[in-house]
């Protein structure tokens, strides 16, 4: 995409879909334009139906709404982030999968001189600080002898499933769905999965905060801002598919972000 930016001379330009899709993007890296999307007239861009069609898989979370549902889930997002608790749970967090798995890992990669895929690496230390950042948990997916996770693996399947449905017709992906096959089978059985452990994590959870168990996980703050009558998200109380939902949409967002950061650094140092 840069290649062709350079090659055009300009910061936009549009771009067919593929064929049969009736799909036509404007794609731009112009930062007056990046502004007046995301930021000076961000409400004349709603995400729009379509969008919420493709990525119907992540509910009612905050990248799947908009107008006044976005807002506050934002409001709600941005002040459980800024707790001075969280920031330490995620520098705590960070330290134990650093100490505790990514080192060894590394040192017992050098010890025994064989190659791995860092990618994989990077994803299985990105996922186990989410699981302890978002859920307090931590799964040891990074561990010696690299462990399948059949809930990490069919995430992953499923977000490149929902990226296929983005550069084929309609038509496509909603036959697979009807007939529950394919990429959209994948997809299907992911949901189940989220549903079925992110139900539990909800139920434990809360379990926990009862008997007086005190952590500053994000699902922990979202039960808690929840529960209180007297906030502006009571509106959202008792609702465990948005919890499950809005978890899902966080920790699909930072496990990105976290694994683009540390294959990053890792090419720096």
């Amino acid at each position: 995409m840069t290649e062709v930016f350079r090659s055009l001379g300009r910061g936009s330009f549009y771009m067919d879909g593929p064929m049969f899709s009736n799909y036509t993007f404007l794609v731009t890296c112009h930062p007056k334009n990046l502004e007046y999307i995301l930021k000076t007239n961000f409400s004349n861009f709603p995400k729009g139906e379509s969008f919420k069609e493709i990525f119907d898989a992540l509910g009612v979370g905050i990248f799947n709404v908009d107008s006044d549902a976005w807002r506050l889930q934002r409001k709600l997002a941005h002040a459980g982030l800024r707790l001075g608790e969280f920031k330490d749970q995620v520098a705590n967090t960070s330290r134990k999968v650093v100490e505790e798995q990514l080192v060894p890992f590394l040192a017992h990669v050098a010890e025994e001189g064989f190659s791995n895929d860092l990618q994989d690496v990077f994803s299985r230390y990105a996922y186990d600080i989410n699981m302890g950042m978002v859920f307090g948990r931590y799964e040891n997916y990074l561990y010696i002898g690299l462990p399948s996770n059949e809930m990490a693996e069919i995430t992953d399947a499923a977000l490149r499933a929902l990226l296929f449905r983005n550069v084929v017709p309609l038509f496509v992906w909603k036959l697979q769905r009807l007939f529950r096959i394919g990429k959209e089978r994948v997809i299907m059985k992911a949901q189940k999965m989220v549903d079925e452990n992110y139900g539990e994590y909800i139920f434990q959870k809360r379990k926990h905060l009862l008997a007086g168990v005190e952590t500053a996980d994000l699902l922990s703050i979202y039960i808690k801002a929840l529960a209180d009558n007297s906030s502006n998200f009571a509106s959202l109380a008792g609702k465990d598919n948005y919890l499950k939902d809005e978890m899902l949409n966080l920790f699909l967002s930072t496990e990105n972000q976290l694994s683009r950061k540390t294959y990053f650094l890792m090419e720096v140092w």
